[in-house]
């Protein structure tokens, strides 16, 4: 009977939650930002002011994204 040494690399037991946080952050992002700018489209499509309200969804949330990824960056460096 032959014995089977256990995998001890670090590296390729961690390979896979990289990519879910990576995945996580991509999505995270995406709807930070396409949120409000959808909502404002919409209200711009109610209200006739076409261009008003998606800039202003854009704006808040491209901002809003910035501060998720500071927040983010911050707890990776554990503070």
């Amino acid at each position: 009977m032959m014995r089977v040494m256990p995998n001890t690399n670090p590296q390729r037991n961690d390979a896979g939650g990289g990519y879910a946080r990576f995945l996580t952050t991509g999505f995270t992002l995406l709807a930070i930002i396409g949120g409000p700018t959808v909502l404002g489209f919409f209200a711009d499509r109610l209200f006739g002011t076409l261009p008003l309200f998606l800039l202003v969804g854009l704006v808040l949330g491209f901002v809003a994204s910035l501060v998720y990824v500071y927040r983010a960056l911050k707890s990776l460096d554990g503070g």
